[in-house]
């Protein structure tokens, strides 16, 4: 019976919340790993050009990504939390376009400041047009290539990684000790934290970037508990990274981008311009991100009359 109570929540009468995410990671892991073997496999055969084949892998895995995210939430959901997707934040309604509108102005707002400010010190200059676009691809075709891989890193992340995550960690937190609101504060930052290493294992990365990055999953991570839907923070992520590499030429966590419209080149200390790991290294990220969660937060009160934490917690 103890055992059986290890796995098995019988007042919501479902698998605990450390189950049901442990499943969903191996799930998303084996379908990432199965269709990514299937795909490189497609590609090998189908074109003998190296480039073409970069190419097709890009797009693929910004297919297959995505895919494994949704497939893993919808069907882990479904049998073991008892829920539906628009129950994780995707229920695409005039309210949810309006904040999916919304988070896609305020991400670009937000790096085009930092921009802004680094430029205007002198932290930064512009390179030339052929400096910034290295790539043998015409521009407009890499600028969409970016644009759509941006999306669906956003998608990907925000629902694998931020709603289904999140929420599953509020309800394994939850007790008759800690209540809903303690809950969902810690869980939070457990998560933001989380978020923050998994963008810490690059070459470039720092103590700082692991630092922004927690901060900036902070703000993401609000969107979502005051509103119950993924349309702000979807649409932060993706024009953060866009409006980063394919629009201003950072390197985007430490990856530089194929191309940008802007091509800008560090004059100033990495502390303050994030050298060579992108503006997600530098100081101003901090603030940038800390205003942006205040416009968020003004956001959703003026849209739902207040704030409060949306996202229902039904046992662990």
């Amino acid at each position: 019976m103890l055992v059986h109570r290890v796995f098995w929540n019988p007042d919501v009468r479902r698998v605990r919340a450390v189950w049901r995410l442990l499943a969903q990671f191996t799930l998303r892991l084996v379908l990432l790993i199965c269709a990514g073997a299937a795909a490189s496999w497609l590609i090998e055969h189908a074109a003998d050009d190296e480039g073409v084949r970069d190419v097709l892998g890009s797009v693929a895995r910004t297919i297959v990504e995505p895919l494994a995210a949704f497939v893993s939430v919808a069907l882990v959901g479904r049998w073991l939390d008892g829920r539906g997707l628009r129950s994780f934040g995707l229920r695409i309604d005039r309210e949810w376009l309006a904040d999916c509108a919304f988070g896609l102005i305020l991400g670009a707002l937000l790096v085009a400041g930092v921009f802004t400010t680094l430029l205007a010190a002198g932290w930064i200059e512009l390179r030339s047009a052929s400096d910034a676009n290295p790539s043998l691809l015409p521009i407009a075709l890499v600028l969409v290539l970016s644009a759509f891989r941006c999306v669906s890193n956003g998608f990907e992340e925000e629902l694998g990684d931020r709603a289904y995550l999140l929420r599953n960690a509020m309800e394994g937190l939850r007790s008759r000790i800690v209540g809903h609101r303690a809950a969902a504060l810690v869980a939070l930052v457990l998560v933001s934290l989380f978020f923050g290493l998994g963008h810490s294992r690059g070459e470039y990365a720092s103590w700082l970037s692991t630092l922004n990055l927690a901060f900036l999953g902070v703000l993401l991570g609000i969107s979502y508990l005051t509103t119950g839907q993924l349309g702000i923070a979807i649409g932060i992520h993706t024009t953060w990274n866009f409006f980063q590499g394919s629009v201003f030429g950072f390197a985007v966590s430490g990856e530089p981008p194929a191309a940008s419209l802007i091509g800008v080149a560090p004059t100033g200390s990495p502390l303050v311009t994030g050298g060579a790991f992108g503006v997600e290294a530098s100081v101003l990220c901090l603030p940038a991100i800390a205003i942006g969660i205040v416009l968020t937060v003004a956001w959703v009160r003026w849209r739902r009359r207040g704030l409060s934490i949306v996202v229902p917690s039904v046992g662990p």
